[in-house]
């Protein structure tokens, strides 16, 4: 290393063995002298300098580190992001934005060899990650977490991702853990496609998606963030942008397509344009158990049976939905039931409560054919409940039958604490208690309880909402 001498002329020096042991400048009091140099600093070099990484990856593979928890390999590089795949139960920190635009990109990890690591992004961003592959199954830019895998703190942008089967921008397969990660671009496949990830029994949580979602040909259980969540598995804490178009597909929806018994939506909201077949919901098109709780849809909701503004059909095993609420339009066409509510489309089994629907647009809630329209709940059956909820939507609009403000085909529910706005609808009462708008105050509604109600916390101002949303 060499240093600039300035202005040494100007100075005379009383002995050589000063002049030898400080040399120094007028400008910067610049100091030369290996004694006086401060040792350099040891330890992450960033994404600077020479890779050095070491442990099980051959020298160098990673900017730095030895792929343990206390020492992740630094990912620095598009070539260091695929070598991922290769070191598959390792520890990661991603130190830079990557941009794999014209790269040619593997998805890490595989059925037959999960990602079981541990991938932090430091909050960086991978760009432009693309991949079409129509006869692959689980891709995504990590083909399948396994169940001690964890993704983190990643965002992914501007993805363009199409494949068979199983397929979402970050993940098709997720059996671990994703928390604080987020996508924006485009994805498109067959079943279980999703925005974030495919499906999976794992757990997403704090995660966002502003997405285009479409299906290569008719398929199953397609979602704006997942396209169906398995076993135990939970979405909590994650919102959705965009459209989910799946005109010939089965079980849609804005957060996810299906929800297995046991799994869990919490918290979550979808502003999503919803388009599918039969089970057709803005949260999630086909219930099979599932706890929903907390969670908000705004998007418009389109499909022939069974299509509603949170869930599109609640069957197999009882669902468990509260504190939730939709205000976009649903529109069922198809000839047979058709079915369209406001909060779920078919009820089979489970229940409803503290919940409502807020639309008073003309035709916000349509059933253009077949059987069982309102409020709530399109279609509903013996051994269901309603509890502590309410809609406010204009007159149920379309040529089916079986059509009123509250609940629409009713074979027998339980109603307790059931209204509905009798000044913007009077298409019939199916089952509630109809309140003038002037009169839809908490004072007036009975049965509704003040640490779960407040009046004016609905979207405009006008009616009461629920606290904590």
């Amino acid at each position: 290393m060499q240093y600039v001498m300035k202005g040494v002329n100007q100075m005379s020096f009383r002995t050589k063995a000063w002049n030898h042991a400080m040399r120094l400048t007028v400008v910067g009091l610049v100091f030369a002298d290996v004694a006086c140099l401060a040792p350099a600093i040891v330890g992450d070099p960033g994404c600077h300098g020479t890779a050095v990484s070491s442990g099980e990856a051959p020298t160098g593979t990673f900017q730095s580190g030895s792929g343990t928890s206390v020492d992740p390999y630094v990912v620095c590089t598009a070539e260091q992001l695929q070598s991922v795949g290769s070191y598959l139960s390792s520890y990661f920190k991603q130190k830079s934005d990557v941009d794999l635009n014209g790269v040619f990109f593997t998805p890490i990890g595989a059925q037959a060899s999960p990602f079981m690591g541990t991938y932090d992004g430091n909050n960086k961003t991978i760009s432009n990650f693309g991949y079409n592959n129509v006869a692959t199954t689980y891709a995504g830019l990590f083909g399948y977490v396994g169940t001690s895998g964890v993704v983190t703190n990643l965002t992914v942008s501007n993805a363009a991702v199409t494949a068979g089967s199983i397929v979402g921008i970050v993940a098709g397969g997720n059996f671990g853990t994703m928390s604080n990660v987020h996508a924006t671009g485009s994805v498109s496949g067959g079943t279980y496609t999703g925005g974030l990830v495919g499906g999976g029994s794992g757990t997403l949580t704090t995660c966002s998606t502003q997405v285009t979602v479409t299906t290569i040909a008719a398929a199953s259980y397609v979602g704006g963030v997942i396209g169906g969540i398995t076993g135990t598995g939970s979405v909590s804490n994650c919102s959705a942008q965009g459209t989910v178009t799946a005109s010939t597909s089965d079980e849609v929806g804005g957060i996810a397509g299906v929800a297995a018994n046991g799994s869990s939506i919490l918290y979550s909201s979808s502003s999503v344009t919803v388009a599918g077949r039969d089970f057709v919901g803005g949260i999630v098109g086909d219930s099979q158990g599932a706890t929903i709780t907390r969670c908000v849809s705004t998007g418009n909701v389109t499909g022939d049976d069974y299509v509603a503004g949170i869930v599109g059909a609640a069957q197999m095993n009882a669902l468990v939905l509260s504190k939730s609420y939709a205000t976009g339009t649903v529109t069922a066409s198809g000839t047979g039931v058709g079915a369209a509510g406001g909060i779920v489309g078919g009820l089979v089994l489970g229940s409803v409560s503290n919940s409502f629907y807020l639309n008073t647009s003309a035709g916000a809630i349509t059933l253009s054919a077949g059987v069982g329209g309102g409020g709530v709940a399109g279609a509903i059956n013996a051994g269901t409940s309603v509890t502590n909820s309410f809609a406010v939507t204009g007159a149920i609009a379309g040529a089916g039958a079986l059509k009123a403000c509250f609940n629409g085909w009713d074979t027998g529910t339980t109603v307790s604490g059931g209204f509905y706005n009798s000044t913007t609808c009077a298409t019939g009462a199916g089952g509630g208690s109809g309140l003038a708008t002037a009169a839809m105050f908490l004072a007036n509604l009975t049965g509704f309880s003040s640490t779960v109600w407040a009046d004016g916390l609905a979207p405009g101002g006008a009616y009461p909402g629920l606290t904590g949303n």
